[in-house]
């Protein structure tokens, strides 16, 4: 099932240049470290942990870009 994308996750595996776009979300995440950029912390503004399980619409922190991943 797609899921859409908080626009403040992040992982480090954004800044390789040969991934594309939003693809590093895509991968598998149970091992993969991330952060969120309003935070620079792996806790949201909210004192919850961020990933892409977690990120989702029910947060207030949440916003979502115009990209999907499965």
């Amino acid at each position: 099932m797609a899921q859409p994308v908080c626009r403040h996750l992040r992982t480090k595996k954004c800044h390789i240049p040969t991934q594309d776009d939003i693809d590093f979300l895509a991968q598998d995440h149970s091992s993969t470290p991330y952060w969120c950029l309003r935070t620079l912390n792996v806790m949201g503004p909210d004192d919850i942990v961020v990933g892409p399980d977690d990120c989702k619409s029910h947060r207030n922190c949440y916003h979502t870009v115009d990209v999907v991943f499965t």
